[in-house]
């Protein structure tokens, strides 16, 4: 392969640029309306994902503000929650002491029974004694009943008042519970949409920038489109402009890739300079790219071996040929059939072995072809 890249470089003694023909005027063409399309479909896409962002943000922000006021109340709670207990200590401590009598009280009556009402009755010299002893023992029968009442009421306000802050913190707890996590969900929506409206934008801008590259090729391409190929100027565009837009020469199975591949027969590595593409024997294979033929013959290994030479040194292989329909020195343009697919020196068999070579280097040509992987 050295020497035949030298035998090549020695025999070119003017440099190739691109002729633009109107077959790649037609593929600049496509990839404009293509890239229109795309942009119009990122706007659109970009668009809705901004509203999206929008409207998560403030959404974001309100379920933020209620998480922070439903804590807020929730320490409210707990610190009335504190305060009442304070209070009930002191409650407790009444009740206790209610208690204390009324039991001092209640034992009495216990142990004097009916004769307390004898003894208030019979016990006194006069009537104004015995309606002070009657008004007395009413006074004292009331004030005990109070003081039951008191403590039966203090009772219900101390289990209502724990049931209604209790109830209070236990719903103020799920609600930050639910807020939170309803937080941490649109937060990571709100990430992933952010995420995707970047890289959308990003792909606009790329995708904008590629589109200005080529409008300037297809304005080069229109001023060059009456020019005539020779063998010594075959086109005025390089073919680097064409990175991205170039069709492989045949269409079919990739079965080897460009690269370090194992071979699957002998079960050892090797590095392969192109792709080799399953195809059936007699297909015609097309030029890539517009060029000149300055090689078409038998080739060691490749079998019936077509060069072109596409200038500003780029060359591009086509192996394994059954026959060809060029000859040296003979310009073709983009998408000419320069020879129909074969099986010659092929171990795989009815294969188009293709390599793209940039002076001395190898290039992988899926990265050269539109929608190449």
């Amino acid at each position: 392969m050295k020497y035949l890249l030298l035998f090549l470089s020695l025999n070119m003694v003017f440099p190739f640029s691109a002729l633009c023909g109107n077959r790649n005027l037609e593929i600049v063409q496509k990839d404009i309306r293509q890239l229109k399309s795309r942009l119009a479909t990122l706007e659109n896409r970009s668009r809705s994902l901004s509203e999206d962002v929008e409207y998560l943000s403030a959404r974001l922000q309100v379920l933020q503000a209620e998480r922070v006021a439903a804590i807020k109340g929730k320490k409210k709670t707990e610190s009335e929650l504190l305060v009442l207990k304070e209070n009930l200590k002191r409650v407790a401590q009444e009740m206790e002491r209610k208690r204390d009598y009324l039991s001092r009280r209640l034992k009495t009556l216990y142990r004097k029974e009916d004769y307390l009402l004898f003894e208030t009755v019979m016990m006194p010299d006069n009537e104004a004694e015995l309606t002070h002893s009657v008004n007395l023992f009413l006074f004292l029968a009331e004030k005990d009943r109070l003081a039951l009442d008191r403590l039966s009421t203090l009772h219900r306000e101390k289990t209502d008042l724990e049931a209604r802050l209790s109830e209070k913190t236990l719903f103020l707890e799920r609600k930050i519970k639910e807020l939170t996590a309803l937080h941490r969900q649109y937060r990571t929506t709100y990430k992933k949409k952010r995420t995707l409206y970047r890289k959308i934008r990003t792909k606009k801008k790329l995708y904008g920038e590629l589109l200005t590259q080529r409008k300037a090729l297809l304005s080069e391409l229109m001023s060059t489109i009456t020019s005539k190929p020779t063998s010594m100027n075959p086109s005025r565009v390089p073919i680097g402009r064409f990175k991205g837009l170039l069709s492989l020469p045949v269409k079919g199975r990739i079965t080897e890739r460009f690269g370090r591949v194992r071979n699957r027969k002998f079960g050892t590595w090797l590095k392969n300079n192109g792709i080799t593409i399953h195809v059936a024997q007699g297909t015609p294979v097309h030029a890539i790219y517009d060029g000149v033929v300055v090689y078409a013959g038998w080739y060691k290994s490749y079998g019936r071996l077509i060069i072109l030479n596409h200038g500003d040194n780029y060359f591009s292989f086509y192996a394994h040929l059954d026959s060809f329909s060029v000859t040296i020195n003979q310009v073709v343009t983009t998408g000419d059939i320069i020879a129909k697919s074969g099986d010659t020196a092929s171990l795989e068999h009815d294969v188009l072995h293709f390599e793209l070579w940039h002076k001395r280097t190898p290039l992988n040509p899926l990265k050269w072809a539109r929608n190449g992987k």
